[in-house]
């Protein structure tokens, strides 16, 4: 075991004093120990979408400029 400190940069984490990036194995365990105020409170790379209605969804089409929509219902299988 051996302990690093690192710098997490461009998705990565880096040692700091080498400064060559750490590779990791798969499922590898961390003791991780980070600012506060480093931690972020939403991912910025998967943001939340808000479950719309019907009439919002339509809304949003008729600002797009689509004329008509159909709606596909799920099929389901008799077997």
């Amino acid at each position: 075991m051996k302990a690093y400190t690192a710098k997490y940069k461009y998705g990565f984490l880096y040692d700091v004093e080498t400064g060559q990036r750490i590779l990791l194995a798969e499922g590898s365990d961390l003791t991780v120990t980070v600012k506060s105020e480093d931690v972020l409170q939403r991912d910025p790379y998967n943001y939340e979408h808000p479950t719309l209605s019907t009439t919002e969804k339509l809304a949003q089409l008729r600002k797009k400029g689509y004329k008509e929509v159909i709606k596909l219902e799920s099929l389901k299988e008799s077997l």
